[in-house]
């Protein structure tokens, strides 16, 4: 430590694991192993005591929805697994990751307004020209299906995707992709396949009637089913290792 000059940090700098990394570097490669995996052992340490009192935190992860609804209350579980005096709280939702045409709508129609002055000028790449609704040219899955396109900003190759199922895509598509599938169509006639989609997928998958696993397959379906585990989760992961088997779905949590 006092090679890497550590033992000159003031009290505040001690938890800066990025500057101990950083001063790593100025060590024999021997030394710079013996101390990162003295670190590494001391983190396990620290993780392990944190998840045992219940005050570890992995992080915040967003579920992106048009709603997400509780099912009933939280409820504590595992409780005859309790490890610490934190409980493990199991809350059930329903996420619905829809977009009903009236939303569907509303989204064009800003995306028309913002490009307004753009639109005029015919020579523009920028125009948004190509945002708007599209059928897709082929039947799948025995119908069309519908999606509204968005023109990024400055870029007229790409585009952001909504459906009507599965709301706003994480990924861009590029134009020739979508073009290579999809026709547009004016709103009026997206109007109705875009409706019937989103209906459809409420309560079954993208599939439909021609599904052979229409009772368990959610592919593309509108509404998801989500259990989260709060709390003690230790105490979860402990119980349902226990408890669990090779045809377990809680089989290997940790």
């Amino acid at each position: 430590m006092e090679a890497m000059g550590m033992n000159e940090m003031k009290e505040g700098d001690t938890g800066d694991v990025g500057r101990f990394l950083n001063r790593l570097l100025g060590l024999k490669i021997l030394n710079q192993n013996m101390m990162f995996v003295y670190f590494c052992e001391c983190l396990s340490v620290v993780i392990s005591t944190a998840k045992r009192e219940g005050r570890f935190n992995e992080g915040v992860t967003d579920i992106q929805a048009q709603s997400i609804v509780m099912v009933r209350e939280p409820k504590e579980v595992f409780k005859d697994y309790k490890l610490s005096h934190v409980p493990t709280m199991h809350t059930h939702v329903v996420v619905d990751r829809g977009v009903g045409w009236d939303m569907a709508l509303q989204l064009y129609e800003e995306q028309a307004a913002e490009h307004k002055s753009e639109v005029a000028d015919q020579s523009s790449p920028a125009a948004g020209r190509g945002s708007g609704f599209y059928c897709s040219r082929r039947e799948q899955y025995h119908q069309h299906l519908y999606l509204l396109a968005l023109q990024k900003e400055n870029s007229p190759h790409l585009f952001n995707i909504v459906r009507p199922n599965t709301g706003r895509s994480f990924f861009e598509e590029t134009k020739a992709d979508l073009l290579s599938k999809y026709v547009k169509i004016p709103p009026e006639k997206a109007e109705k396949g875009w409706k019937t989609q989103y209906e459809m997928t409420k309560k079954h998958c993208i599939h439909g009637s021609h599904c052979n696993n229409k009772s368990t397959c959610l592919v593309g379906s509108r509404l998801t089913y989500i259990h989260l585990l709060s709390g003690g989760n230790l105490a979860a992961a402990v119980s349902t290792r226990e408890h669990s088997g090779p045809q377990s779905p809680w089989h290997g949590t940790q």
